[in-house]
């Protein structure tokens, strides 16, 4: 078997073929310059052509991040590492029932999140107490089919909130932009017997604000918490959860750009980022607590 490609990003079955030492591949890399058929000067036209970048992967051989990708591949692997306490009872924890609502072209995702505050050992100078980390662990993702009716969204929003409840304090962050009044209603009314609810809108805006009954939030700031946690290896998702090479494919994908106003845009290129922003909707809210 024969597998012949050339590097498109840290990401994908060749590249893991390629990078696991342990797979029994012989491997050949032929760079550009060493091909007798390419001319040097041709070489020079597709460098100044295809830029720096897009150059190295073609012809250079070199697996490289896109440096509009928000979230690094090294940032990713290191939160997927298999999570040994993913079970574990933790006294004091936080849950986050988090849902980003859809129903005709995207499928509403939910994703739990625990937090928790972890000992470093540490003691404060000042204070003498003790220095504690918090931390963020994805504890389930889902994808619900599409056409799902918002009435059974919100039955099954609120069996995840019943079950994890039972082990914390619970609360529901839901993405409301674009969601009809009615939909928000349903959710509050079931919320006052269950749990507490936060409506979320994403704006254009420069800076979160809270109106009447709803949090309005730029993007950018959910985003960017997000790619701090994923940095500083305070966030752990575990591999073996249904939907988590789902939320792998969403997180690689998730890119940076300007919009013809000059305003920072953030979306996934060939993947929906729904997991993205169930996970990154439960950081921003454990944040602030």
């Amino acid at each position: 078997m024969w597998l012949m490609s050339t590097p498109h990003g840290k990401r994908g079955f060749f590249y893991q073929e390629w990078m696991d030492a342990e797979v029994d591949w012989e491997r050949i890399c032929v760079t550009g310059a060493e091909c007798p058929r390419i001319a040097a000067t041709f070489l020079a036209e597709e460098r100044r052509s295809l830029g720096e970048w897009r150059f190295r992967q073609e012809y250079d051989c070199e697996f490289l991040d896109d440096d509009r990708v928000v979230f690094p591949m090294a940032w990713v692997d290191l939160a997927f590492r298999p999570w040994a306490e993913a079970s574990q009872r933790r006294i004091g924890s936080h849950f986050y029932v988090c849902v980003d609502l859809g129903q005709r072209n995207d499928r509403t995702a939910m994703a739990v999140l625990e937090r928790w505050d972890e000992d470093t050992g540490e003691w404060n100078r000042v204070t003498w107490n003790r220095i504690k980390r918090r931390r963020f662990g994805v504890r389930w993702l889902e994808k619900m089919p599409l056409l799902t009716s918002y009435v059974d969204v919100v039955e099954r929003v609120f069996q995840l909130a019943r079950q994890w409840k039972q082990l914390g304090t619970c609360v529901v962050v839901v993405d409301a932009s674009g969601v009809g009044a009615a939909v928000l209603d349903m959710l509050r009314q079931r919320g006052f017997g269950e749990c507490r609810v936060i409506p979320v809108v994403f704006t254009g805006g420069e800076r979160e604000s809270f109106s009447i009954d709803r949090w309005h939030m730029p993007k950018r700031d959910l985003v960017e918490g997000l790619a701090v946690l994923l940095e500083s290896s305070g966030l752990q998702i575990e591999p073996r959860l249904a939907f988590s090479d789902d939320l792998r494919r969403e997180l690689q994908n998730v890119k940076w750009g300007i919009s013809p106003s000059g305003k920072d845009t953030f979306a996934g290129e060939q993947e929906h980022d729904d997991l993205v922003i169930a996970v990154g909707l439960g950081v921003w809210w454990g944040r602030r607590g």
